[in-house]
C-alpha cells in the first residue's frame, strides 16, 4: 500500500517498455546538481582568495619590505659595538681598524652593473701582531638607517685591494665602493667583526682592544 507503481507500455511487436521517471524526479540528478553547485561556489571562494593573498603580498612587498629588513637589522646591530667615525679598533687576530670617513660621491665612477651615487669608505687598516693578516674587503658591511644593506662594487678592486696580505707592523689604507642605489639617507653604519661606525660625525681618536 502506497508504493508507487511503474508505468509499462506493450509495443505492437509485444515488446515491454517500463516508463523511467522524469529526470527532475530521480535523486541522482539533483545530487549531482546540488554537488555541483556547491563545487563551482568552491572553486570561486578558492579564486577569490587567490586573488586577495596576492593584492595583500604586493602590497606587503611595497609598504613592508622595509619592516622585515627591519627586524634582521635590529638583531644584527643589537649584537654590535657603536664607534664614530675615526676611532680605532683592535681586535683580536691583531687588526686594528679605522674608518675615517662615509660619504656619497657622484663624480665616483663605478662599475656598468651600479645602479646609484657610489658611497666611498675611506679606512686604515695596521697589523698588530707577529704574523700576516688577510684583509678581505668583502668583510666589511655597509648598511643604511632602516636595515638594507649595500652591495660593494666591483670598482673596489681597481686598486688590486682584494686579497692582500699584511705583513707585521705594517698599514694599509682602504678605499671601499659601495653602490649606493637611490642614496636616500644621511647617515651609513660600517660593520665589521662585531664593530661599527657610523656617519655621525668625526671625534678624536681612540683605540679599544676586544677580547
Amino acid at each position: 500500500m502506497g508504493q508507487a507503481i511503474a508505468k509499462e507500455i506493450t509495443s505492437p511487436d509485444g515488446r515491454i517498455y517500463r516508463l523511467k521517471k522524469p529526470l527532475y524526479k530521480q535523486g541522482l540528478f539533483w545530487a549531482s546538481l546540488i554537488g555541483f553547485v556547491l563545487a563551482f561556489i568552491l572553486l570561486l571562494l578558492v579564486l577569490g582568495l587567490v586573488i586577495v593573498n596576492g593584492s595583500l603580498s604586493e602590497e606587503n612587498a611595497k609598504l613592508g619590505g622595509r619592516s622585515q629588513s627591519s627586524l634582521y637589522y635590529n638583531d644584527y646591530q643589537q649584537k654590535l659595538d657603536s664607534y664614530q667615525l675615526g676611532e680605532s679598533v683592535t681586535f683580536k687576530d691583531g687588526a686594528k681598524v679605522t674608518v675615517k670617513s662615509i660619504e656619497t660621491s657622484k663624480q665616483r665612477k663605478m662599475s656598468d652593473e651600479a645602479t646609484g651615487e657610489a658611497i666611498v669608505v675611506q679606512l686604515e687598516v695596521e697589523n698588530t701582531s707577529n704574523h700576516r693578516l688577510l684583509i678581505n674587503p668583502y668583510a666589511f658591511n655597509l648598511y643604511d638607517e632602516d636595515g638594507s644593506f649595500y652591495v660593494l662594487d666591483g670598482s673596489t678592486f681597481d686598486k688590486a685591494q682584494i686579497g692582500t696580505n699584511l705583513g707585521p707592523a705594517k698599514r694599509m689604507e682602504l678605499e671601499l665602493i659601495f653602490d649606493g642605489e637611490n642614496n636616500d639617507y644621511d647617515i651609513y653604519h660600517l660593520a665589521y667583526d662585531r664593530a661599527e661606525w657610523s656617519k655621525r660625525g668625526a671625534s678624536s681618536t681612540s683605540s679599544d682592544d676586544r677580547d
